[in-house]
């Protein structure tokens, strides 16, 4: 039997859970158990920009938004292009912040791994000195908490900044959870 690629229930993304498969022979196909599938996970960011109206990534790829982009009827040539430009546009910016934050993610590990080898290296060199009041030490907590507290500002400021695009409402304490 042919598959209908017109017909919905041919993609697993927009049938339900519970509806049948394709008929396929016995002979054709060993009886192979089906693997689940796993959701994409919402963080509460793509949440706050569900509640504004907005879409992400991950919003788009759930199987409910998946399932109803299918059902959908089809749209003029000229909307449907606007639309995929708006959505381009508005992955460009989803795209950059999560760049900014891989950046600031990475600076961050960069600075902890430099400063871990120092103490290692200053250890290797001076094993009798003790860590007490000892100035590379005390330097090198600082450039981690300096460190630590820049890739805090920079998170805040890039999360302040993607949801002024969406159009959310930021709280006056953001709970900074990205790093």
């Amino acid at each position: 039997m042919p598959i209908d690629f017109s017909d919905n229930s041919s993609s697993i993304y927009s049938r339900p859970l519970d509806a049948a498969k394709h008929e396929t022979s016995a002979n054709t196909l060993p009886n192979i158990p089906s693997i689940g599938l796993s959701v994409p996970e919402i963080n509460i960011l793509d949440h706050q920009i569900s509640m504004a109206r907005g879409s992400t990534m991950a919003l788009e790829m759930t199987r409910s938004r998946l399932q109803l982009c299918k059902g959908q009827i089809n749209i003029p040539h000229a909307d449907l292009r606007r639309q995929k430009l708006r959505q381009k546009a508005q992955q460009e910016r989803e795209n950059e912040f999560y760049r900014d934050c891989f950046r600031m993610f990475r600076q961050l590990i960069i600075t902890i791994m430099e400063s871990t080898q120092n103490l290692v290296l200053q250890y290797h060199f001076h094993p009798g000195k003790g860590p007490v009041k000892d100035p590379r030490l005390i330097r090198t907590i600082i450039l981690l908490r300096v460190a630590l507290d820049k890739s805090r500002a920079e998170e805040t400021e890039a999360e302040k900044q993607l949801k002024q695009q969406w159009g959310v409402p930021s709280p006056l304490s953001s709970a900074s959870g990205w790093l």
